[in-house]
């Protein structure tokens, strides 16, 4: 008799189809198995997220050190700007109130 390949393996890769349980690509495994490989995915997830959680707070912080950095030029080009030019302060922006921002 002719056998007909079936979509994700052939015979043998499920419990009760004539091989052994496990023994293919969809086979069933056991608990011990199935804990080990639970623990494992479970660390690997737990290190992306670490890793994840590292880079957004050193993006973060480099945000803030570029903004922190900008105030500073702004507000020491606007002193030298008034103390060069006296006669143009009337007509300066006004610096923006400072946002209050989250402790970090």
């Amino acid at each position: 008799m002719l056998e007909v390949p079936r979509p994700g393996g052939g015979r043998g890769d499920r419990a009760g189809h004539g091989g052994p349980a496990g023994g293919g690509r969809g086979g069933v495994r056991r608990p011990a198995e199935r804990a080990k490989a639970a623990a494992k995915w479970a660390l690997l997830l737990e290190d992306a997220y670490a890793e994840h959680a590292e880079r957004e707070a050193a993006a973060d912080a480099a945000v803030r050190a570029r903004r922190r950095a900008e105030a500073e030029e702004t507000r020491r080009l606007r002193e030298r700007l008034a103390a060069e030019h006296p006669e143009l302060a009337a007509y300066a922006q006004q610096p923006e109130p400072q946002a209050a921002t989250a402790p970090s």
